[in-house]
């Protein structure tokens, strides 16, 4: 089973990486970035915001949570959610648990008590959430190769 981390050190199986992933842009001509799998997906569009370091920050950690979530939880590719899985990944941010996998006190990145959580999020943290992640599908549905299908 995947150990939570940092988004840079995880060591994602092929089978979950997102190279296969049921939303993800089979032709060619129809992938707006480079990236073959979910995290080479998810750096590309961080990059976008170098030029802003918090909000690269925020945006990195919304994705991150999300992308262990999906692995650990879900156990398939970013590039393979539904509605139904988001849904359920909203009601998560509310109480994540099992509380001590996901949440702990703010350490370095490179701790191995590094936690993606300190707690269940505020009304105000899951709305800037969820207005992060609505980016991240907003990207998908303007002809880049992320997470959704164009019809999701």
């Amino acid at each position: 089973m995947l150990a939570i981390a940092p988004m840079e050190l995880l060591v994602i199986d092929s089978t979950l990486d997102g190279r296969e992933g049921n939303n993800r842009a089979s032709d060619l001509d129809a992938k707006q970035i480079s990236a073959n799998d979910d995290a080479s997906a998810i750096m590309a569009w961080l990059n976008e915001f170098s030029d802003s370091r918090e909000t690269q920050r925020s945006y990195r950690k919304e994705a991150e949570r999300l992308l262990l979530w999906t692995l650990i939880i879900r156990r398939k590719p970013l590039s393979s959610l539904t509605r139904e899985d988001m849904s359920a990944y909203y009601d998560f941010l509310i109480n994540p648990q099992p509380y001590t996998q996901w949440c702990g006190p703010r350490v370095s990145r490179n701790s191995p008590h590094w936690r993606p959580f300190q707690g269940p999020l505020s009304s105000s943290s899951q709305s800037q959430s969820f207005s992060i992640l609505n980016a991240l599908r907003n990207l998908q549905n303007s002809g880049s190769d992320l997470i959704y299908s164009k019809s999701g």
